[in-house]
């Protein structure tokens, strides 16, 4: 029943145009697929890695505005799906859906700080992404975790 609610969210949905919400879900599962296999499979998908901290440049603000907006929707329907999108698979679908856009995305990985935190638990790795010096999507307690690879 969960699944026919949000069948019938979509069909009212004004928030966001269909084609983005059709694009999002395709995305995540497109991602989902990737993150069943190798890292080497999904890493690609990511970007380049970046060797070192880049500044942000400065963001023209309907770019920044249109990433936070997209940033959203994939989590939104990331939260619908009938499958597990968490944070590793929203991080890839977004950044697809921003370079479609022309809009810079960098992606974080980062790991939990605290042993105890990253002992057998969900939260012991983290993704999130980054337009400028804004996070845009997977955003939160990001002081609990320390970066190991930026993709841009």
């Amino acid at each position: 029943m969960r699944w026919f609610r949000h069948l019938r969210a979509f069909v009212h949905a004004e928030t966001y145009p269909r084609r983005l919400i059709v694009e999002a879900a395709f995305e995540l599962v497109r991602a989902r697929m990737l993150t069943r296999g190798s890292a080497r499979s999904f890493t690609k998908e990511l970007g380049t890695l970046l060797l070192e901290e880049r500044s942000p440049g400065p963001m023209a603000e309907p770019k920044n505005a249109e990433a936070v907006r997209l940033g959203a929707l994939v989590s939104a329907v990331g939260s619908a799906a009938p499958f597990r999108a968490r944070c590793l698979q929203q991080s890839i679908a977004l950044r697809q859906m921003l370079s479609r856009r022309g809009i810079p995305a960098v992606v974080h990985l980062g790991i939990a700080r605290d042993r105890a935190q990253r002992a057998g638990t969900d939260d012991a790795a983290h993704a999130w992404v980054s337009v400028g010096a804004r996070v845009v999507s997977g955003g939160g307690a990001l002081e609990n975790y320390a970066t190991v690879a930026r993709f841009g």
